[in-house]
């Protein structure tokens, strides 16, 4: 019997066009996953309330459909870009020398706002498209010369099983997308079959599509016998939007009654986008799909070893940096989201970033002087800068880098326990906070040479 297991688990994410819409265009990231992980959809069931005179319990009703996201990834330069953008919503790209990039990123509440899609799987068992992932916090435990697992920890919102569309190669129009499908395929269907989608009417911005259910090898040809469906989308943006998805009797090709998960497909894109559509574009949806073969970010990885912590009072003119160190350090940085869940559907059809930006840095080190017992006790902010510094990049001077630069931290708990006749260890759980010119109370600076594009808009 086949048996799922950790040691072959895929994932890979990619920047979508807009929440829980993926962008056909876009490249996977693939991570090498450090365990422990948990990524998926999960249902629920909610209490039914209703008794009967056998005393036995009654079926429940199909409850919230909540997914969730979390995983670790190695810390090095070039894996943590896009991650590191999501929860700042801001970066800011430079080269300082040729084939040598810095990424800048800052905390903004205006910033952009993305989202991504990938596939998962465990196989050989089971895989899924994912959609709308959103992540509302960073997390790096650094023990002592270990692997550095940067915990992405945070929701998703949909998926699917059907694997993603196929474009037919006699396909003539300019559509710059593919339709994507959501949810739950009607349990009769066999995975041998696809889901076959055609183009059958394009007059202006009127645009119609049939679907058949047949064979994935189209053989026989779909019959395309139900109902043409009209392509939706919003009357105010005139962008695509989700829809239910019936066959050729005009069925609904989901899972309806109680559980409500209909099978949905989207044309993505606005008017211009719709535009290239051509009559007989056919797109295939199949249900059984072969996994993709993984491409991994490279990047150095960092250890405690490279890790250096430099800590001083904030005075005008700036005094000099006083370097310390650690035995172990936690690096938090969440930044929350808000889950809108309710009428029209049992997924998640909002993730708003919402709630305060409020990083900590958790330390421990030996008791060797006093000074963040004086920072405590004088209710003082003062500046940190945790440096990972790596191998030179084109011969020097840049090397690959990760800087956290705490412009303004406090001391929120201090702990020095004298347990037992050994040196003393102080714990120290440092909190990041603004000041009364509104300044960020951390961004994080980048030396790689991955050339990345940010969603950021650049000057």
């Amino acid at each position: 019997m086949a048996v799922a297991t950790g040691n072959t688990v895929l994932l890979g994410l990619a920047p979508e066009l807009e929440f829980g819409v993926p962008d056909s265009g876009a490249t996977f990231e693939y991570l090498k996953p450090i365990l422990p992980l948990t990524v998926g959809i999960n249902r629920s069931v909610s209490p039914g309330g209703e008794v009967n005179q056998s005393g036995y319990a009654e079926k429940g009703v199909p409850g919230p459909i909540n997914g969730v996201f979390d995983i670790g990834a190695r810390m090095s330069s070039a894996t943590l870009l896009m991650y590191l953008e999501h929860i700042f919503r801001s970066c800011v790209k430079s080269e300082p020398e040729t084939d040598v990039f810095k990424y800048v990123f800052s905390p903004d509440v205006d910033g952009v706002d993305t989202s991504f899609a990938g596939v998962f799987a465990l196989p050989p068992i089971d895989q899924h498209q994912i959609y709308g992932v959103k992540l509302n916090q960073l997390s790096m435990q650094i023990g002592n010369n270990t692997a550095i697992p940067v915990r992405l920890s945070g929701y998703v919102a949909h998926g699917t099983r059907v694997g993603a569309a196929v474009a037919d190669a006699g396909n003539t129009g300019t559509y710059p997308y593919a339709p994507q499908i959501r949810g739950l395929v009607d349990p009769s269907i066999a995975a041998t079959k696809s889901i076959f989608v055609k183009i059958t009417k394009v007059a202006g911005a009127d645009y119609e599509f049939k679907v058949s259910v047949a064979d994935s090898d189209g053989d026989p040809v779909p019959a395309y016998g139900g109902t043409a469906m009209d392509i939706a989308t919003d009357p105010t943006t005139g962008r695509g939007i989700w829809q239910n998805l019936t066959g050729d009797a005009d069925e609904d090709l989901g899972v309806w009654a109680e559980n409500r998960d209909p099978l949905e497909i989207i044309f993505p894109g606005d008017a211009t986008d719709l535009a290239g559509l051509a009559v007989d574009d056919v797109w295939e949806f199949p249900l059984t799909w072969t996994l993709p073969t993984a491409t991994y970010l490279g990047g150095q990885r960092y250890t405690s070893a490279h890790q250096i912590n430099y800590v001083r009072p904030i005075t005008d003119p700036a005094s000099a940096w006083s370097e310390f160190r650690t035995l172990t350090s936690t690096i938090t940085i969440p930044w929350p989201l808000t889950v809108d869940q309710g009428s029209g559907s049992r997924y998640v059809y909002g993730l708003e970033r919402d709630g305060l930006f409020a990083p900590t840095l958790q330390l421990t080190r030996k008791h060797t002087d006093r000074d963040f017992v004086a920072f405590l006790e004088q209710h003082a902010q003062f500046e940190m800068e945790t440096h990972f510094l790596g191998q030179q990049l084109e011969g020097g001077p840049n090397r690959e880098s990760i800087v956290f630069k705490w412009g303004q931290v406090s001391v929120a708990s201090l702990a020095r326990p004298a347990q037992n006749d050994r040196a003393i260890t102080e714990t120290i759980t440092l909190a990041g906070e603004t000041n009364d010119a509104g300044d960020a109370p951390l961004t994080v600076e980048v030396i790689t040479d991955r050339d990345w594009t940010p969603a950021t808009p650049q000057a």
